[in-house]
């Protein structure tokens, strides 16, 4: 009876006071034992008080197991094991290894580098260092190298550029020894992204974020806005030329903390550096400007870019700008302009007409040397609708406005002029006044007759080496050996001797 009655009892407190814990299940149940056990012992204490000890004993000990066997059945206990395994998870290491890393920013640091600032705080927070080693797998990674395991906390500026957005998309591609993705990317970096737009850094950030990845960055260099920086502007070029247009290219740079410096401008096709130009830092901030003239390297979708460079000093930033121009491969417009038809033009037209790399225009004035102007003026020529103007037997024409505008189109965009006018143009008496003597490779000089012959024209050793007159007189065969310059300037002496010519003044 004592022992139902500690059993019931131990179940009753256990519904009534609600305890669901294995640690109160079991004080309930080990206080319920020892009632039962103490109640038992005091029945059998009074109704068996002659049986031996010994037997007694058992008895008691027989009746107290009987009674937690009911209990435990009751009760039901259960052993749990619970094993717990530690797996760091990987913690990513991004140290800036470019340049910029070496600038020497403040004079109060004793002429100490970006680079040897972080170092040198690297090494008093080598305590730290160790404690994350021990709970995190830690690799560390350079932008532009492999991942380095947990060793190499050290910057040593090297690279050109500093990458950083490929670096951080990188080092959140890593996987721990289980395959877990990186817990956390540590950046520490001066923040001189010379690659991609800053914008990118940015949606790299995001990006990780996304994947539930923390970036924690730790900033190197002077305090806000004393940082040396350049802005480059977007490029304004027309999205389509011809082979032979030559493009004017306006390049505007912002440099910020560059005071004292010089700026390297660049201009590059396809990556090929073809023009570049160093401009001085007079002021702080200070807008540099620049305009480069540039002939395309050939036909097709060619990429155009400018790119402004800080010196190494100051880290060597570099920024970049782009455009893309289609280059179309167009026949060469000529304008052929004449007084009046005769024998020469006769044959110069069969000549470009049998030629498909040309599309010839031909234009006659059919009017008097005094009144080429008027004709000229009447004929409204667009010379910028040609690639090449020659120019034959036709007056100066003194301060004529049409031929402004033929010197304008040959100093500002390139147009090819060929001139064919002989004693009338190089030695009339207004050619010296002309606009045409702006653009004429050779001084126009007053002389009523010019040179008297026989004549005979062989030109220098350079002349036969210009494009106008190399092979120009080789064999037609093309199984001949080609001529060379002392062979081709004994050919030149076999043409016939010329009555008169033009005299050409100075070059």
């Amino acid at each position: 009876v004592a022992l139902i009655a500690g059993s019931a009892a131990a179940l009753v407190g256990t519904a009534l006071i609600n305890l669901r814990t294995p640690n109160s299940t079991l004080a309930l149940t080990v206080a319920a034992a020892v009632s039962a056990a103490w109640l038992a012992a005091r029945l059998y204490r009074r109704r068996n008080e002659s049986t031996a000890g010994r037997a007694y004993r058992l008895l008691i000990a027989l009746r107290v197991l009987a009674a937690l066997t009911i209990l435990a059945i009751v009760a039901r206990p259960v052993w749990e094991w619970v094993e717990v395994t530690w797996r760091k998870p990987l913690l990513a290491v991004v140290l800036d290894q470019s340049q910029s890393m070496s600038i020497r920013d403040d004079q109060s640091q004793r002429g100490r580098s970006r680079a040897d600032l972080a170092n040198a705080a690297l090494q008093a927070n080598r305590a730290a260092i160790e404690k994350l080693k021990s709970l995190y797998e830690i690799r560390v990674y350079s932008p532009g190298s492999a991942a380095e395991g947990d060793h190499a906390w050290r910057i040593e500026p090297q690279t050109p550029y500093s990458a950083l957005t490929t670096a951080v998309h990188e080092a959140a591609q890593m996987c721990s020894v289980d395959g877990g993705r990186a817990a956390a990317v540590l950046l520490l970096s001066d923040g001189a992204e010379n690659v991609e737009a800053p914008a990118a850094l940015r949606s790299a950030a995001d990006a990780l974020a996304a994947r539930g990845t923390a970036l924690l960055g730790v900033g190197v260099g002077p305090a806000p806005g004393a940082a040396h920086s350049l802005e480059l502007d977007p490029l304004f070029v027309p999205a389509r030329l011809g082979s032979r247009d030559r493009v004017r290219v306006p390049v505007t740079a912002r440099a910020q903390n560059c005071r004292g410096a010089k700026i390297r401008l660049e201009l590059l096709w396809n990556g090929e550096r073809a023009e570049a130009r160093e401009l001085s830092v007079q002021h702080d901030p200070q807008r540099l400007q620049a305009e480069f003239d540039l002939l395309p390297p050939g036909p097709g979708l060619q990429r155009l870019t400018a790119r402004a460079v800080l010196p190494a000093s100051l880290g060597g930033q570099q920024v970049e700008t782009h455009a893309v121009i289609d280059v179309r491969d167009e026949r060469i417009r000529v304008l052929y302009l004449e007084d009046a038809p005769h024998t020469e033009a006769a044959f110069l037209l069969r000549a470009l007409q049998a030629d498909p790399r040309f599309e010839l225009t031909s234009r006659f004035l059919f009017a008097e040397a005094a009144e080429h102007g008027a004709a000229l003026a009447k004929a409204n020529i667009s010379w910028n609708d040609y690639d090449v103007v020659i120019l034959g037997r036709l007056s100066p024409l003194g301060e004529d406005a049409a031929l402004k505008e033929l010197a304008g189109a040959v100093t500002r965009r390139g147009v090819g002029l060929l001139l064919m006018g002989g004693r009338r143009l190089f030695n009339d008496s207004d050619a010296r006044h002309s606009p045409l003597a702006t653009v004429s490779p050779v001084a126009f000089v007053r002389d009523q007759f010019g040179l008297r012959g026989p004549l005979q024209f062989v030109p220098t050793r350079v002349g036969l080496q210009h494009a106008v007159l190399r092979g120009a007189i080789q064999p037609v065969s093309s199984d001949t050996q080609r001529l060379s310059s002392d062979d081709e300037a004994t050919r030149w002496k076999t043409l016939p001797r010329l009555g008169t010519a033009a005299l050409l003044g100075e070059p």
